[in-house]
């Protein structure tokens, strides 16, 4: 695992600075705290931090051919790699390493810009073609691994985090505003799009080239989800499952350093923890972190995985310092995504990295085998619809009767989420599950002078473009198909690698080999979610005499952190400051009135608002550390 950067000048009379390539390089440490490396050839230079996981001894990047012709730098894993050296070989070519790296380097100079066909596995990759004067970026089909970029007329900035690219003298570290309603609306920036003006990344599985002042992307695999023409039976379905899991597992335990599995005991930890004891040799080392409060822990359930499967089992419970971590939740985030997740994430990779250096996770299958609760709330709404109006609206009205609650998913939250979004069209809906700020919030949020009233309607008119790109699929493939695509590597997949990456932990994650991937959105819906209450129903099934019938049978819990509470405590002292004294002076394009009301209904618990003041503050601390560039304390 590593974190990789580069310049492109284009003109080739512009040679590249030394200084600034390694200062960029620095940036990028965390990620790469074992060696580091950089290649400068005239107008190109590319740069990269490794964490040595493969082949410790001759995997150094960069790597160049043997004719010194094509160069290569590159960060994650490509699991298949042993299989392409077999292919390459045989086609003639000398691979000195046993790294995957060179490997890629010689699939690209065999197959062309094909190579990305023939790769598994999780991946930023940037190599200079010197016969073409042509740079080749490309990221892995899921967007498990990030890359950047910048462009203006005389050059082009890539790397694996956006601080590297500011760190360079002619980049601008100006707002982009109308990336603001992205993430008020949903904590997260989506598409290609950043909060950096000019600053963009490159999507999930494409790839870019870059001649003179000349690029091009090209998007090489995309799901295509297809009901099967003549469907299999339960039993071939859950056979077929388990081969490609199994294998997705074990593919992904290979490496030259010490390996474990994070398990927080629900469903998706615990199956690849079952599965990755079943294939090793020797025992498992699972991880775990507890919380204080009992809504948010989840330890007796990892404890009894882990006794099941007789696993070496490290757990550690914690009360957050939030006044400490946050800036630096913030400060590796970067972009920024406001999942307070993050936090627990941070505090579970920071300790697992005590132990080992890999870890497998059990991200994705929510996604991609129908596990949020987002999925039956679909359905209901669908039968609801069917109601008269005026008993939606009765019951609506009843949510006013339920007392405000900051437990974790609490009733009230849930009720109320699930009726604004009831009286939307079904791709709204099911987009409106998750929202933060609802559309007129956001038009009341952002100040005046900062509003784009074209806006609100662009992004509804991009999430329904792409919740309809299955066509005629039926409406749980549609809604998996959008989470995969918009949510899965914009929210999700940023924040385990921001920080497993801080903590120089390489994470990989089973469930999005894309085989698997691939496999799910041909299975019919039926086989995901079942009764409209039996989420991953294929995984319960399949998983059902390897893990505890309590694994199975338990609700979705979630990694979340008690953030309605440290408004009343921990972080109430931080949120008057910003929103009463510093915010109103600093921060011009914000309505604070409006956010000074909804924190004091929620201090007055009339109004659980956590996520929605979660959104402003890590905004704020954002805006300080990347634009202001100062310090909140």
């Amino acid at each position: 695992m590593c974190g990789i950067c580069g310049i492109y000048n284009f003109s080739q009379q512009s040679p590249i600075s030394p200084h600034v390539l390694r200062e960029m390089n620095d940036l990028l440490i965390h990620r790469g705290p074992d060696e580091h490396g950089t290649f400068i050839q005239n107008n190109v230079g590319l740069g990269v931090r490794r964490l040595k996981i493969i082949d410790l001894k001759t995997g150094q990047q960069p790597i160049s051919d043997a004719s010194n012709q094509f160069t290569i730098v590159y960060n994650g894993e490509v699991y298949n790699y042993n299989e392409i050296k077999r292919q390459l070989v045989n086609q003639g070519y000398q691979i000195k390493s046993q790294s995957d790296t060179e490997v890629i380097l010689y699939a690209y100079i065999h197959w062309g810009l094909r190579f990305v066909d023939y790769l598994n596995g999780m991946f930023a990759i940037a190599i200079w073609d010197n016969p073409k004067q042509q740079l080749v970026i490309a990221r892995d089909r899921i967007g498990i691994k990030p890359l950047f970029y910048y462009q203006d007329d005389e050059k082009l900035i890539f790397a694996s985090e956006i601080k590297a690219i500011l760190c360079h003298p002619s980049v601008d570290r100006g707002l982009e505003t109308d990336s603001l309603y992205y993430h008020l609306s949903l904590n997260y920036i989506p598409e290609n799009k950043t909060l950096f003006r000019n600053i963009r990344s490159l999507p999930p599985a494409y790839l870019m080239t870059i001649n003179n002042k000349t690029t091009e992307l090209k998007q090489y695999w995309k799901i295509t989800p297809t009901e099967p023409i003549k469907a299999k039976s339960l039993n071939q379905y859950q056979d077929e499952f388990i081969n490609l899991f199994q294998d997705s597992v074990k593919i992904r335990l290979q490496s030259d350093v010490p390996l474990g599995v994070f398990l927080s005991g629900g469903l998706d930890s615990s199956s690849v923890a079952a599965i990755a004891a079943a294939v090793n040799p020797s025992p498992i080392q699972t991880f775990s972190v507890g919380f204080e409060e009992k809504s948010f822990d989840e330890t007796p359930y990892s404890n009894l995985v882990s006794q099941h499967l007789k696993t070496i089992h490290h757990h550690i419970s914690i009360k957050p310092n939030i006044q400490y971590i946050l800036p630096l939740i913030v400060r590796h985030m970067e972009e920024p995504t406001a999942d307070s997740s993050a936090i627990p994430v941070y505090y579970l990779c920071k300790y697992t990295r005590q132990h080992v250096t890999v870890a497998l996770s059990g991200d994705g299958a929510d996604e991609i085998a129908a596990g949020y609760e987002t999925y039956t709330a679909d359905k209901l709404a669908r039968i609801f619809k069917h109601f008269p109006p005026f008993i939606n609206n009765a019951l609506q009205n009843l949510g006013n009767l339920i007392p405000t609650s900051f437990e974790k998913y609490s009733l009230w939250m849930k009720y109320n989420r699930f009726f604004k979004g009831l009286n939307q069209d079904e791709a709204l809906s099911h987009f409106l599950w998750r929202i933060i700020w609802y559309f007129d919030e956001v038009a009341q949020v952002i100040h005046p002078d900062f509003l784009n009233d074209r806006k609100v309607f662009e992004i509804q008119s991009q999430f329904s473009n792409i919740f309809n790109q299955p066509g005629n699929q039926d409406f749980l493939t549609k809604a998996l198909y959008t989470d995969t695509t918009y949510y899965l590597p914009n929210d999700m997949l940023i924040k385990v690698d921001r920080m497993s990456m801080a903590n120089s932990l390489e994470v990989r994650v089973p469930f999005l080999d894309y085989r698997l991937v691939e496999f799910f959105f041909n299975l019919p819906s039926k086989y995901k979610l079942r009764y409209l209450i039996q989420k991953k129903y294929l995984i319960k099934k399949s998983m059902a005499s390897r893990l505890p019938r309590q694994i199975i049978n338990r609700p979705k819990a979630g990694f979340n952190v008690p953030i309605s509470y440290w408004f009343l405590a921990d972080l109430n002292d931080l949120m008057k400051d910003i929103i009463f004294a510093w915010g109103p002076a600093e921060i011009p394009f914000l309505s604070w009135k409006i956010i000074q009301n909804t924190f004091e209904n929620h201090i007055k618990k009339r109004e659980d608002n956590g996520y929605k003041l979660w959104s402003i503050l890590i905004l704020v601390l954002w805006y300080k550390e990347f634009i202001k560039q100062s310090n909140v304390h």
